[in-house]
């Protein structure tokens, strides 16, 4: 077909303005430069003028300026998709991007259409790149791939599919509208349908008098839980779609039985749960399609979820901390993998990856995995809402929560949502059996050399044995306190060490993982006979080794720290490969891939406090300390020394004061009431000046964070002396806290101590900071977001240089077809 003739245009920007859901587009928009760089052509239509064919070439991107127009796309010869276009909707992007157009359109009512050269639309998005997510839904496609329901689809046919969806987002209390009517699919969150009952992800239910029949028909309105993501397909596609795929029109007539696909799972079968815990578990999980060749979990990742295949196969592999692959195995339905993951929340040791699997008697292949999931995170808010359903006798419950505090999940008040503790302990006991027989030596001593000088009855003895060893309890309490206060920790995120001196100092060290060069272990004789020693870290930061003096079998502790780090540098190989993958699928149209779901009820949903036993920490810190000033955008933080300082600085003038005060009283007691009003008043405003400084020199002094870097800014008044030493987060090492002294301790301050990679820094000191655990949990999280940051904007550069060689190379080979190709 060849293109339209030119036809005399309007101006360009009146045209189209003027048409309805444009003007968001174009409101932003330069009107001269536009003018200038876009031409817009108008065109007459006429009733059952065809606009293009499937196989025409692509020559223009249309809008529909008066008039309606049907877009057809076919599947072996017949109409599954019909979108009927009115002024203001547009049509013809998708060959602009391909090589042929894939639809038919036909004119059904007289009018004229506007027409853009795919010059004047890459000109267009980039005057209105809001523009490119209508132009292109990608990501609506990309969610909707994820559905079971349309699992049948190719992706091309769901790229079309998302042209003809809507997305809703309802808020928790929000009802869904019932009219018009049409299918809702479940993109995240909690609804309430007729029954009762309740559907998250993956799920999807039917206004009624769209499909006669349908178990999956709801009558009343529905309501939101959480908030939650909705796409909305109108009855005419939901009909036609149902009418031209046998597999989704099966599918629509009933609901998945979620609580009969649980009782074929050993850990929730007739054995662990009963029908109304699978009842109610079925909820909260999310059901999800992952297409061939994608990731079902990637090695590396978190781990939040337990994932059963219902349908289809999967094949599992892993790679070491060199990147060298071992041996993998095949996963077919029924069956279940992610116990640890659900339980503990470890990130994922392998990769499960969609195969298509093998057509049998029971089940054609299928290109694909459908799956149904648990989260962790969610699981708890299953536990939370009917706590008298999952009792503490309920086998899951019970497992979840453990019992053994060395199972607990997060024994520590600085550990994240996705840390797991991997080793933790104290010091070896013969530590305090060393201390406490050092106390009953010395006690002893004193004792004997005691009764050589005193003379004293056998009676009068026997009582001051008795009073003498309670004295001795006080020291050997003290140790006792001191042994069970101070801890060792080993996650999969960092090794800390912390050291509490009863109320009188408190010191936590920390290094992430990532930053571990070498484990040393030290012991001596005595040490290789009880099986304890001291286990050196070293980090690549100018700092001090981190040290685990006196551990139990301290070759273990080394051999988990090493393991740990292996476990942390195989997941990041297999995540790089992982986006390597996805860029190749993209790049070269391979597949179209799907997002990572983070759990059925949102992103946004938080667990609740679920009560665990065993889960409290050997000591908490301190209630959160909030900052000084802290943006709207929460990317600068800046907080100022204790109140304790402010105190310090103005004890002097404020002492000078008084003395004052108590010089006038003497003045006007001696009658000289002249000269005490001049002293007094000279002292005032040197008093005050002095106040003044005192309170400005604390004000400008300031620790700051941003997203990029910690700042240390020291100033004095009217700028007699200023510096400002600064650290980007991606350089910064270690962040330990200290607390020296009792003071400190009881009035909840200290130094925060920062070091750098560079040996030659001296690196930056919070000091007199108040909660400085707090300060050092926040420092750790924005060095962490800096990390993911840098890495991210690596990636993307390397991401954009590999794609634009990949869009060349598929350029240079791929055929080149004819018109009718």
């Amino acid at each position: 077909m060849s293109p339209p003739p030119p036809a005399p245009a309007n101006t360009p920007w009146e045209s189209l303005q003027r048409l309805p859901a444009w003007d968001r587009h174009l409101r932003d928009v330069d009107q001269a430069t536009a003018a200038s760089e876009i031409s817009v052509h108008q065109r007459p239509i006429q009733r059952g003028d065809i606009i293009y064919r499937p196989g025409d070439p692509p020559h223009h991107f249309f809008i529909v300026g008066a008039g309606e127009v049907v877009e057809q796309v076919h599947r072996q010869g017949r109409a599954w998709l019909e979108r009927r276009l009115g002024p203001g909707d547009f049509f013809g992007q998708q060959g602009l991007y391909s090589q042929n157009y894939a639809s038919t359109v036909i004119v059904e009512e007289p009018g004229h259409l506007l027409y853009l050269s795919a010059t004047s639309l890459r000109k267009l998005l980039e005057l209105a790149p809001s523009f490119l997510d209508s132009l292109l839904p990608e990501k609506r496609a990309q969610r909707l791939r994820g559905i079971p329901l349309l699992r049948s689809l190719e992706d091309a046919e769901i790229r079309w599919l998302a042209l003809a969806t809507q997305e809703r987002t309802l808020q928790p209390g929000d009802v869904a509208p019932m009219d018009p009517p049409g299918l809702w699919l479940i993109d995240y969150g909690w609804i309430e349908v007729e029954g009762p009952q309740r559907l998250t992800a993956g799920n999807f239910f039917l206004s009624s008098e769209v499909l006669d029949d349908s178990e999956c028909e709801v009558t009343t309105a529905t309501c939101a839980r959480y908030s939650t993501h909705l796409f909305f397909l109108p009855a005419p596609h939901v009909e036609r779609l149902a009418a031209q795929m046998p597999e989704v029109a099966e599918r629509l007539q009933r609901p998945l039985d979620i609580p009969a696909e649980l009782s074929r799972v050993e850990m929730f079968g007739p054995a662990h749960l009963h029908d109304g815990h699978r009842r109610h578990l079925a909820q909260y999980c999310a059901w999800e399609f992952v297409p061939a060749g994608q990731n079902i979990t990637t090695q590396g990742h978190p781990g939040h979820s337990f994932v059963i295949l219902r349908q289809g196969s999967a094949v599992v592999s892993s790679i070491d901390e060199a990147g060298q692959a071992r041996p993998s195995s095949v996963l077919q339905a029924p069956t279940a993998f992610g116990r640890t993951s659900l339980l503990e929340g470890r990130q994922r040791n392998a990769t499960a990856r969609a195969i298509v699997s093998a057509a049998t008697a029971e089940a054609p292949a299928l290109a694909g995995t459908d799956l149904l999931i648990i989260d962790r995170r969610d699981l708890e808010h299953a536990f939370a809402e009917h706590p008298d359903l999952w009792g503490a006798e309920n086998s899951l419950r019970r497992i979840y929560i453990a019992d053994d505090p060395q199972k607990a999940k997060r024994p520590y008040d600085w550990m994240k949502e996705d840390e797991t503790v991997d080793w933790r302990g104290r010091r070896h006991p013969i530590w305090l059996w060393l201390r406490w027989l050092g106390v009953l030596i010395a006690g002893g001593m004193i004792l004997v050399a005691t009764a050589r000088v005193m003379d004293r009855g056998i009676a009068v003895w026997f009582v001051e044995i008795a009073e003498f060893l309670l004295l001795l309890m006080l020291p050997m309490a003290y140790f006792l306190y001191d042994y069970l206060d101070d801890y060792y920790a080993v996650t999969n995120r960092r090794v800390t060490r912390s050291d509490q001196y009863l109320i009188f100092s408190h010191e936590r060290v920390e290094a992430p993982l990532e930053q571990v060069e070498d484990v040393d272990v030290q012991q001596d004789f005595i040490g290789n006979l009880l099986k304890y020693g001291s286990v050196s870290i070293n980090t690549a930061a100018a700092a001090p080794p981190i040290i685990f003096s006196n551990v139990p079998h301290p070759e273990q502790v080394r051999a988990h720290i090493l393991e740990e780090k292996k476990m942390l540098s195989a997941g990041e190989i297999a995540q790089r490969k992982e986006r390597i993958r996805r860029i190749l699928m993209a790049t070269l149209q391979i597949a179209l891939t799907t997002p990572d779901r983070t759990q059925a009820l949102g992103p946004a949903v938080l667990p609740p406090r679920v009560q665990r036993r065993g889960c409290l920490p050997l000591r908490q810190g301190g209630s959160r300390a909030k900052p000084a000033d802290k943006g709207q955008d929460q990317d600068q933080i800046v907080w100022r020394k204790h109140w304790l300082n402010m105190l310090q600085r103005t004890f002097l003038p404020g002492l000078a004061s008084l003395i004052a005060l108590i010089l006038l009283a003497i003045f006007l007691f001696v009658g000289d009431w002249i000269g005490g009003i001049v002293f007094f008043a000279f002292v005032s405003i040197v008093c005050l000046l002095w106040l003044g400084w005192e309170f400005v020199d604390y004000r400008n002094d300031q620790y700051i964070v941003t997203r990029e870097a910690v700042i240390d800014i020291e100033q004095k008044p009217l700028r007699f002396s200023r510096s400002r030493r600064q650290a980007t987060l991606d350089r910064i090492q270690t962040v330990n806290a200290v607390q020296d002294s009792l003071i400190a301790n009881v009035l909840n301050y200290g130094n925060i101590v920062i070091r750098t990679a560079a040996a030659d820094e001296q690196g930056i000191d919070f000091k007199f900071i108040g909660n400085p655990k707090y300060v050092q949990n926040v420092l750790y999280q924005r060095i962490g977001e800096a990390k993911r940051r840098n890495e991210e904007r690596d990636r993307m550069r390397q991401q954009q240089a590999f794609s634009e060689t990949l869009e060349v190379y598929h350029e240079l080979t791929r055929p080149r077809e004819g018109p009718g190709g």
